[in-house]
Protein backbone atom coordinates (compact mmCIF):
# COMPACT_ATOMS: atom_id res chain seq x y z
CA UNK A 1 0.00 0.00 0.00
CA UNK A 2 2.87 2.31 0.99
CA UNK A 3 4.46 1.72 -2.83
CA UNK A 4 1.33 2.43 -4.48
CA UNK A 5 -0.39 5.51 -2.53
CA UNK A 6 2.97 7.41 -0.90
CA UNK A 7 6.04 6.12 -3.28
CA UNK A 8 3.99 6.00 -6.93
CA UNK A 9 1.68 8.88 -6.05
CA UNK A 10 4.79 11.30 -5.48
CA UNK A 11 6.58 9.96 -8.70
CA UNK A 12 3.51 10.77 -10.93
CA UNK A 13 3.61 14.23 -9.28
CA UNK A 14 6.88 14.74 -9.87
CA UNK A 15 6.61 13.92 -13.52
CA UNK A 16 4.28 15.74 -14.03
CA UNK A 17 6.01 18.62 -12.68
CA UNK A 18 9.17 18.30 -15.11
CA UNK A 19 6.84 17.75 -17.63
CA UNK A 20 5.00 21.10 -16.76
CA UNK A 21 8.34 22.94 -16.08
CA UNK A 22 9.65 21.60 -19.46
CA UNK A 23 6.82 22.73 -21.56
CA UNK A 24 7.35 26.05 -19.76
CA UNK A 25 10.47 26.12 -20.61
CA UNK A 26 9.78 25.75 -24.52
CA UNK A 27 7.05 28.13 -24.66
CA UNK A 28 9.20 30.69 -23.19
CA UNK A 29 12.14 30.34 -25.52
CA UNK A 30 9.78 30.05 -28.28
CA UNK A 31 8.34 33.21 -27.59
CA UNK A 32 11.88 34.66 -27.13
CA UNK A 33 13.07 33.42 -30.65
CA UNK A 34 9.68 35.16 -31.77
CA UNK A 35 10.40 38.20 -29.97
CA UNK A 36 13.86 38.45 -31.57
CA UNK A 37 12.80 37.39 -35.04
CA UNK A 38 10.29 40.66 -34.65
CA UNK A 39 12.92 43.04 -33.55
CA UNK A 40 15.50 41.69 -36.59
CA UNK A 41 12.86 42.08 -38.80
CA UNK A 42 11.81 45.51 -37.15
CA UNK A 43 15.40 46.91 -37.57
CA UNK A 44 15.83 45.51 -41.27
CA UNK A 45 12.30 47.42 -42.70
CA UNK A 46 13.96 50.12 -40.39
CA UNK A 47 16.94 49.83 -43.20
CA UNK A 48 14.95 50.07 -45.51
CA UNK A 49 12.35 52.87 -44.42
CA UNK A 50 14.14 54.76 -42.59
CA UNK A 51 12.00 57.95 -42.86
CA UNK A 52 8.84 55.42 -41.20
CA UNK A 53 7.60 56.82 -37.97
CA UNK A 54 7.12 53.56 -36.98
CA UNK A 55 9.39 52.00 -35.18
CA UNK A 56 9.42 48.53 -33.25
CA UNK A 57 12.78 46.93 -33.07
CA UNK A 58 12.91 49.01 -29.47
CA UNK A 59 9.37 46.95 -28.26
CA UNK A 60 10.43 43.91 -29.86
CA UNK A 61 14.09 43.65 -27.97
CA UNK A 62 12.42 44.62 -24.76
CA UNK A 63 9.61 41.80 -25.38
CA UNK A 64 12.59 39.68 -25.65
CA UNK A 65 14.53 40.76 -23.00
CA UNK A 66 11.18 40.92 -20.55
CA UNK A 67 10.40 37.26 -21.59
CA UNK A 68 14.12 36.08 -20.74
CA UNK A 69 13.96 37.47 -17.27
CA UNK A 70 10.66 36.00 -16.62
CA UNK A 71 12.38 32.58 -17.53
CA UNK A 72 15.45 33.37 -15.31
CA UNK A 73 12.98 34.08 -12.38
CA UNK A 74 10.74 31.01 -13.14
CA UNK A 75 13.72 28.72 -13.26
CA UNK A 76 11.58 26.63 -14.70
CA UNK A 77 15.15 24.23 -16.37
CA UNK A 78 16.16 23.71 -13.23
CA UNK A 79 12.59 22.72 -11.79
CA UNK A 80 12.08 20.79 -14.75
CA UNK A 81 15.57 18.78 -13.94
CA UNK A 82 15.29 18.37 -10.53
CA UNK A 83 11.64 16.82 -10.43
CA UNK A 84 13.12 14.36 -13.07
CA UNK A 85 15.81 13.35 -10.74
CA UNK A 86 13.25 12.94 -7.78
CA UNK A 87 11.04 10.82 -10.16
CA UNK A 88 14.22 8.93 -11.21
CA UNK A 89 14.92 8.18 -7.72
CA UNK A 90 11.79 7.36 -6.36
CA UNK A 91 11.85 4.75 -9.15
CA UNK A 92 14.56 3.02 -8.15
CA UNK A 93 13.19 3.02 -4.46
CA UNK A 94 9.95 1.77 -5.61
CA UNK A 95 12.03 -1.12 -7.12
CA UNK A 96 13.56 -2.23 -4.15
CA UNK A 97 10.48 -2.31 -2.84
CA UNK A 98 10.25 -5.77 -4.13
CA UNK A 99 13.02 -6.63 -1.77
CA UNK A 100 11.45 -5.96 1.84
CA UNK A 101 11.36 -9.36 3.95
CA UNK A 102 10.38 -8.02 7.02
CA UNK A 103 9.42 -5.01 9.36
CA UNK A 104 13.30 -3.68 9.79
CA UNK A 105 13.66 -3.12 5.89
CA UNK A 106 10.43 -2.08 5.33
CA UNK A 107 10.78 0.89 8.44
CA UNK A 108 14.25 1.15 6.51
CA UNK A 109 12.52 1.13 2.71
CA UNK A 110 9.88 3.82 4.54
CA UNK A 111 13.19 6.13 5.72
CA UNK A 112 14.83 6.23 2.51
CA UNK A 113 11.53 6.94 0.43
CA UNK A 114 10.83 9.64 2.52
CA UNK A 115 13.84 11.15 2.74
CA UNK A 116 14.18 11.07 -1.31
CA UNK A 117 11.08 13.15 -0.90
CA UNK A 118 12.39 15.44 1.75
CA UNK A 119 15.09 15.98 -0.10
CA UNK A 120 13.76 17.27 -3.21
CA UNK A 121 11.01 19.47 -1.32
CA UNK A 122 14.42 20.98 1.10
CA UNK A 123 16.35 21.85 -2.29
CA UNK A 124 12.63 23.68 -3.65
CA UNK A 125 12.98 25.39 -0.32
CA UNK A 126 16.40 26.88 -0.68
CA UNK A 127 15.45 27.81 -4.63
CA UNK A 128 12.72 29.61 -3.69
CA UNK A 129 14.57 31.30 -0.93
CA UNK A 130 17.42 32.37 -2.94
CA UNK A 131 14.76 34.13 -5.61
Amino acid sequence: MYVSERIADQRKWYGNQAKVNRSAENRYFALIALSQLAALVAAMALIEWPASKIKFTGLFTSVASAFIAWLQIKQHKELSQSYSIAELELGFIQEQAQYVKNDRELSDFVADAENAISREHTLWIARRDRS
